[in-house]
């Protein structure tokens, strides 16, 4: 039984590499805007299946921590406090300039007295954490890519090899 729910979730998975590998080659070839929303969508149901399926053989993956407030991807400079009996994490929260154009980028400069979002987030039940991720020039080399690894998402890892 358990392993045609395994084979379920593989012929899924072949599916949703499918339809990212047609979403990428749609971005490539044409680009009237439609293109970005079916790639964007495709990449989130490829990283539902290959959680889906590691959950299945209770193996190690990636799944996603829903918090209330998103990080800033550009600089969230996180802080990671933790004890025997308390975890938290510090970062900056995202902020959208409603003037933006694409033609400059704004620098985190912790020397100035400008006011910014933080967000606090307790962790409960934390037994160990760690902090970093990889770049996107050794993503695919680590260890839970095609796991249901994200970048820029703060992430639990389920059925944890290192724990």
């Amino acid at each position: 039984m358990m392993s045609k729910i395994i084979e379920n979730y593989e012929n899924k998975l072949n599916l949703a590499k499918a339809r990212l590998k047609k979403a990428s080659l749609a971005i490539r070839t044409s680009n009237t805007g439609k293109e970005w929303q079916e790639f964007n969508e495709a990449s989130h149901n490829l990283l539902i299946c290959e959680r889906q399926l590691a959950a299945s053989k209770n193996t190690e993956y990636a799944d996603i921590i829903d918090f209330p407030e998103t990080w800033d991807v550009g600089a969230p400079l996180p802080h990671l406090f933790m004890n025997d009996h308390k975890t938290y994490l510090l970062f900056y929260v995202k902020s959208v300039d409603p003037n933006w154009d694409g033609t400059y980028t704004t620098m985190v400069d912790t020397t100035r007295d400008n006011i910014v979002s933080l967000a606090l987030v307790e962790f409960e039940h934390c037994t160990s954490a760690k902090l970093g991720a990889p770049n996107d020039e050794v993503f695919e080399g680590h260890p839970l890519y095609e796991k249901g690894l994200e970048l820029y998402a703060p992430l639990k890892i389920m059925n944890s090899n290192w724990i």
